[in-house]
């Protein structure tokens, strides 16, 4: 199983990029802080050095005793989901180092980064975690919910593909709407992977149909850049003839899928109102001209439960 948790990397991540400007930069230009899971971000303008020497006393004051507080609180938060998914709880200093593997689930730090491209540069995938170009306009903000998985079964509800097919569309949407109280529901559906895409906002699609296949209606779960979101990634990658390391390319694109798998994935549904059938609006996405996709989807994923033949073994790591 693959599992995002995010909740401690706020004051590690900023206290990490204040650092490496701190000790880098020191009024000397400008520098890019280093980040292995998003496309790139802005530059960091530099102060002088006297005002670093000011800035870091208190980053070390401020900071110590939060990162102290967010991991535990973390851990805490991921003794309650080990229950929730059968998984075993990573330590401390695992937590630290942002990524803990065990057998069947992994626990990730991070909070995603956008990347505000021009719209018309082409797109490149370099890896499952890392593009070029990526650029995002419909409900970007409400797609990218950050929020952390609840910890009781009972926060999610049950559903197939073909009864998320069978959902009224929902009304009064536009490409700037925010995330509406209808899209906070967790859900927790299983089907079986038929088509993997990667897009321009460099997003992953993978489409899911029943498990059975003899129902009406397919659904869309979509995996996000951001470094919570990585390991979901290269799971998804896996499925396909690329692999989880290949040569760059260019998107948008269908990946070949090399098997089928049967997944169950947790995350809050999301109505593409962008990509809906208009004049009425209906529940069908214009993403699939034969009509048998919902607009209703998964967005953000953020869980990925299988059986371990579906998870790669470099995001199982020596646990597999």
């Amino acid at each position: 199983m693959v599992r995002a948790l995010h909740d401690p990397s706020d004051a590690v991540h900023q206290r990490t990029h204040a650092r490496i400007a701190w000790n880098k930069g020191l009024g000397r230009g400008t520098i890019t802080p280093r980040s292995t899971a998003v496309c790139s971000v802005s530059n960091l303008s530099v102060p002088q050095a006297t005002e670093w020497q000011r800035i870091g006393n208190q980053i070390d004051a401020a900071f110590v005793f939060a990162d102290f507080v967010n991991v535990h609180r973390a851990l805490h938060h991921a003794a309650s989901t080990s229950q929730l998914f059968n998984c075993s709880v990573p330590t401390t200093s695992a937590y630290l180092l942002g990524v803990y593997r065990n057998r069947c689930c992994i626990f990730i730090g991070g909070i995603p980064i956008d990347r505000h491209s021009k719209k018309g540069s082409p797109v490149y995938f370099d890896s499952p975690c890392t593009c070029e170009n990526n650029h995002m306009e419909d409900r970007k903000i409400a797609k990218n919910d950050p929020s952390t998985i609840p910890t009781q079964r009972s926060k999610f509800i049950e559903v197939t593909p073909s009864k998320m097919y069978g959902w009224p569309p929902l009304l009064g949407l536009n490409d700037k709407s925010t995330r509406q109280p209808q899209e906070q529901q967790w859900y927790k559906v299983t089907g079986r992977v038929v088509d993997v895409r990667v897009q321009e906002d460099a997003d992953i699609h993978f489409e899911l149909q029943d498990v059975t296949g003899t129902k009406r209606g397919h659904i869309l779960a979509e995996v996000p850049l951001g470094r919570h979101w990585c390991d979901l990634r290269k799971t998804v990658f896996s499925w396909t003839t690329k692999g989880t390391r290949f040569k760059r390319f260019r998107a948008a694109a269908r990946l070949q899928l090399q098997k089928q798998p049967v997944v169950t994935v947790w995350g809050k549904r999301f109505f593409d109102t962008h990509h809906a059938r208009k004049n009425p609006l209906l529940n069908i996405s214009n993403n699939n001209k034969t009509g048998i996709l919902a607009a209703w989807e998964i967005h953000p994923v953020s869980a990925i439960t299988a059986d371990r033949s579906v998870i790669p073994h470099e995001v199982l790591g020596n646990h597999r």
